[in-house]
């Protein structure tokens, strides 16, 4: 099967069962372009990728995979679970849902140890019991350019949960992540970032805000503000709105501080971003040495394809500020 090279274009693939992979179920080297992968299940003993179960070689290119649901004994991935080379570029991983036992990744489970790269996308809205948006045992996950909002755990990790690394995120926006979402009990942390013990999680030009966790109280659920949880890298440029130290350490230079977003929502390109608005912190605050990936290659542009840098440096997270400008018909900047 490994020789087996397929691309599929332009397709929906949705309402299917299947106990590895609902929609589809990948062994060889396969491209999905311009699909949508939506409406599927992984139902059976063993619930792995709602929506795609891969351990071949996927790439996704310009997709979305949404409203897909593992749920169960066993149960991974409720958008994706890849244990192969993994790509996703310009793609939308949403909605998504993972719940049962241990119920991880509700938008994306990656485990092993070959390469995953996720790059200008955006995981927004996905739910599960550990690692909302991103599930990950895997040592060579890179992320660039990309949007993690809106995602939701019951326990840990509302937003991306790793377990070994090391990992890697770059100009990455990371905002809106709930943990302990279903309100029952008090201390689960990591609303943004769960970094396991002993595992490296690096991050740089980046922004981790505004993610909280839910303590219920006898009147209603306090938000209470948590950003990450373990032990980070900060290589610089990174912009958090605060840190429990209780229980995240972040080694190296970043800063504290407020910062002005605006919605989830379409602002040019493929998916949605959340614009930096005027007078943002955000704004040429990234490093002086510039903005590069895991390889030290420039990042160019911001994840809607905008040029980066506009002004002297390039700006933290995922969107670029900019004057208006039109990319594919649309009016951006701010």
């Amino acid at each position: 099967m490994g020789d087996v090279v397929a691309t599929l274009s332009g397709l929906t693939i949705q309402h299917g069962i299947w106990a590895f992979g609902g929609g589809i179920y990948n062994q060889a080297a396969l491209t999905l372009q311009n699909c949508v992968v939506t409406a599927n299940t992984a139902s059976g003993f063993n619930q792995l990728g709602g929506g795609i179960y891969s351990e071949g070689s996927l790439t996704i290119i310009g997709s979305i995979v949404s409203s897909n649901i593992s749920s169960g004994q066993n149960a991974y991935g409720g958008g994706i679970f890849s244990q192969g080379p993994l790509t996703i570029e310009s793609s939308t991983i949403s909605n998504n849902t993972t719940s049962g036992t241990p119920g991880a990744g509700g938008g994306i489970t990656i485990v092993g140890s070959d390469k995953a790269l996720i790059r200008n996308s955006t995981i927004s809205g996905n739910q599960a019991r550990t690692g909302g948006g991103i599930y990950t045992t895997s040592n060579l996950l890179s992320v660039v350019n990309t949007t993690i909002s809106g995602n939701a755990s019951t326990e840990g990790a509302g937003g991306v949960y790793s377990k070994y690394g090391p990992v890697g995120f770059y100009n990455v926006t990371i905002v809106k992540n709930t943990a302990n979402s279903d309100e029952i009990k008090p201390g689960r942390t990591g609303a943004g970032i769960f970094n396991e013990a002993g595992a490296t999680f690096s991050l740089a030009n980046s922004i981790v805000a505004d993610n909280a966790v839910l303590v219920p109280t006898d009147a209603k659920p306090i938000r209470d503000p948590d950003q990450c949880s373990g032990t980070i890298n900060s290589l610089g440029g990174n912009l958090l709105s605060d840190i429990d130290a209780g229980h995240c350490t972040v080694g190296g230079p970043y800063s504290i501080t407020a910062i002005s977003l605006g919605p989830l929502q379409n602002n040019g390109g493929p998916t949605k971003t959340h614009a930096l608005l005027p007078g943002s912190a955000a704004i040429d605050a990234g490093k002086i040495t510039g903005c590069v990936d895991g390889d030290d290659a420039p990042i160019a542009t911001d994840q809607r394809g905008v040029h980066r840098p506009y002004g002297p440096y390039c700006d933290v997270g995922a969107f670029e500020a900019s004057d208006s400008i039109f990319l594919n018909g649309f009016q951006i900047g701010v």
